[in-house]
């Protein structure tokens, strides 16, 4: 008892209630998985059996042009999925995304040199940034992924050991084929390192020929160089922005945009009374804050330079000290004296306390995730009258954009799914089917859509596809016959054709 006594001594309060809502954001957030893992999972499994796709494979256009640009990631989810259920994939999704987290907190440590004020950080960190964005997708590596190489780059930088730099063409290799869509961020970030010392030949020269060959290795794909321009193609589409809630702009209307415009503020009060931003960080942070203000799903990369351009700003601040000499101005003297007997208590048996409520929130979240991860969805119901009804999977069927990925996870292939990319002319190189789909409000479009189609099925939500299932049920009904409707917040119908 004696030896964790003198344990807890060294173990800091901040970093402990960290941990504890770490712990908690990570396992609790997975009971209910994202939407797109049903198409991500249903292409893991395509993968395994028959290879890498060039062509679409999950949805009912199977002449579409295709880069799976996320492929890896999939053959990993579907395969722990396979062995381990939904428990062992929300648990794998928890360590990656706490990996990512620990990363972070070693890197801004690295630069405070104060756990104090890095377990401040990452708890507004945790809270405000990633909280809602770690989920079974494949970002959640490349929070990871981009971490650990701009920590390794700094770790170069001030060593000038070039042993640091070796791993970063192996992250480059693992990002290409597990989120290529963004594996170019990496460049832009790291390249801000390289302007900063780009007169400086001992940084500039290892630096720039370790880019170089990471560029190299992300090549070792295969989609080839197609992988690396696919960005091009799929992001700046304006129905993908328009129609694609994660693709939003971010304004200072929104709870999002304050945090970006309060954050800024911060770190320029901070510099004004502190010390100068140095220019890789600065260069970092607007950055990160353009692409954030621009994208919503861009939001955490904004975080984590937030992160890393605090704890520098913060470095060689002694907290105790500001908080003694803060005390030191109180008039009271038995507030003064109590305040400061509580900043020299060990806190011994708080921390100890903290450690037990740490462990036990630790088991309960477990436990949550044992017992509550499935692979439940509400589409569950009417897909298992779509099955008894159709007895095969060889039928046309009718979902929404949302719809869709949990119909292919089911081996069904629908109308569309949630990969915007895929849909679009640039990227399939037949057509917009996006156009088309988010087009259905008017009875003139549903009228051409029902006789282009003539789809076996259709699956509609009465909410989100209101003009269509009014059309079906009233104008089509000659046609088409609703065999079922679930009703409740899982609210879907399903109509058949009848002639």
């Amino acid at each position: 008892m004696k030896k964790i006594l003198e344990r807890a001594k060294n173990i800091n309060i901040l970093f402990l209630i960290m941990l504890g809502f770490i712990v908690y954001c990570l396992f609790t957030n997975f009971v209910n998985f994202d939407n797109d893992l049903w198409f991500i999972m249903a292409t893991g499994r395509n993968i395994l059996n028959n290879g890498i796709p060039h062509f679409d494979v999950l949805s009912m256009h199977n002449d579409y042009l295709i880069v799976t640009q996320q492929w890896l990631t999939s053959v990993i989810f579907f395969f722990t999925a396979l062995k381990l259920g939904a428990t062992g994939l929300a648990v794998l999704v928890s360590v990656i995304s706490f990996a990512g987290i620990a990363v972070l907190y070693r890197y801004s440590k690295y630069l405070s040199k104060n756990t104090t004020i890095t377990s401040l950080l990452l708890i507004l960190y945790i809270y405000f940034f990633v909280k809602g964005f770690t989920t079974s997708r494949p970002q959640i590596l490349s929070y990871l992924i981009f971490t650990t190489e701009l920590f390794l780059a700094d770790r170069f930088i001030n060593s000038k050991n070039k042993k640091y730099l070796y791993l970063l063409p192996i992250l480059s290799l693992l990002e290409i084929n597990l989120h290529a869509s963004v594996w170019l961020l990496q460049f832009c970030f790291l390249g801000v390192f390289l302007i900063e010392f780009i007169n400086i030949k001992e940084i500039r020269r290892p630096l720039l020929i370790t880019l170089i060959i990471m560029f190299i290795s992300g090549l070792i794909n295969p989609y080839g160089i197609n992988a690396i321009t696919y960005v091009f193609k799929s992001y700046g589409i304006n129905i993908i922005n328009i129609n694609i809630q994660e693709m939003a702009t971010v304004s200072v209307e929104y709870f999002l945009g304050k945090v970006v415009l309060l954050t800024l503020f911060l770190v320029l009060f901070i510099s004004s009374l502190y010390k100068k931003i140095k220019l890789r960080y600065l260069l970092l942070l607007g950055g990160t804050c353009y692409l954030a203000l621009s994208h919503y799903k861009s939001f955490p990369y904004y975080g984590i330079a937030f992160v890393i351009t605090m704890s520098q700003l913060l470095s060689g601040i002694n907290l105790k000290e500001i908080y003694l000499n803060i005390v030191n101005k109180i008039k009271i003297k038995n507030v003064k004296n109590i305040l400061v007997k509580l900043s020299t208590y060990s806190y011994k048996y708080l921390k100890l306390s903290l450690f037990v409520v740490v462990l036990i929130l630790f088991v309960e979240s477990y436990q949550i995730v044992i017992k509550e991860s499935n692979f439940d969805n509400p589409l569950e119901r009417v897909v298992a009258n779509l099955k008894f009804d159709a007895k095969t999977y060889d039928v046309t069927v009718y979902t929404n954009f949302m719809d869709g990925g949990y119909l292919e996870w089911k081996g069904f292939k629908p109308y569309i799914d949630p990969r915007a990319d895929v849909f679009i002319k640039a990227t399939n190189n037949k057509f917009d089917l996006l156009d088309e789909a988010f087009s259905l409000n008017t009875n003139a479009n549903i009228k051409r859509f029902i006789r282009k189609y003539n789809f076996d099925y259709y699956i509609v939500d009465p909410e989100q596809d209101k003009y269509l299932y009014n059309y079906l049920k009233d104008e089509m009904s000659y046609k088409y016959k609703q065999i079922y409707r679930s009703y409740g917040d899982d609210d879907r119908a399903l109509f058949k054709r009848i002639n």
